[in-house]
C-alpha cells in the first residue's frame, strides 16, 4: 500500500503544482485518501477504528486556477474528507491529529 500511496501522491502533487491545475479520482478509499493527507501535511493520524470505513469511498475532482502547496492541498483534501466521510480532525499537538467520524 506504501508504494500505491507514494504513486498517487507523487501525481498529485505534480499535478497541484501547476499554474492551472485539475485532479480527479474515482471511488478512493478513505484509507488512501488520508494516507496522502498525511504525507502532505506532514502530520501522524491518530484515526480511530471506526473512521476508515473500507465500504467508503471518496471522489476528488479538484481544479485549482493557480499553483497549491502542499498544505494548501492537504487543506482541500481535509475539507473533501469531512464532505464525503464525515471526519473530524483534531490537532493533538505539533506533529499529531486525531481523525474521527462526526457524532450525528
Amino acid at each position: 500500500m506504501k508504494k500505491h500511496t507514494t504513486v498517487i501522491l507523487a501525481l498529485f502533487v505534480a499535478g497541484l503544482a501547476q499554474a492551472q491545475t485539475s485532479f480527479h479520482t474515482e471511488a478512493c478509499p478513505v484509507s488512501k485518501v488520508l494516507a496522502i493527507y498525511s504525507e502532505l501535511s506532514g502530520k501522524e493520524l491518530v484515526v480511530e477504528s471506526g473512521a476508515t470505513n473500507q465500504l467508503k469511498t471518496i471522489k476528488m475532482d479538484i481544479t485549482a486556477t493557480n499553483a497549491l502547496t502542499k498544505a494548501e492541498a492537504a487543506d482541500v483534501i481535509k475539507l473533501e474528507l469531512r464532505k464525503q466521510a464525515g471526519l473530524v480532525f483534531t490537532p493533538l499537538d505539533d506533529k499529531r491529529v486525531s481523525v474521527k467520524l462526526a457524532k450525528k
